[in-house]
């Protein structure tokens, strides 16, 4: 009981683990193209160079 128990947490936590990465790629990819293709300050140097910068 104890060894079915956890292989299914282990398999759902595997399977949102796999969702979260994939959508955060997702999304990174859609931010990256958005200020590639809408921001000319994208490519700017200095200060102006923060796209999600958590400094």
């Amino acid at each position: 009981m104890l060894e079915s128990s956890f292989s299914g947490h282990s398999l759902v936590i595997f399977l949102l683990f796999i969702y979260l990465l994939i959508g955060l790629s997702i999304v990174s990819l859609f931010i990256n193209l958005l200020h590639t293709k809408f921001s000319r300050a994208y490519w700017l140097p200095g200060r102006m160079y923060m796209p999600l910068r958590l400094v």
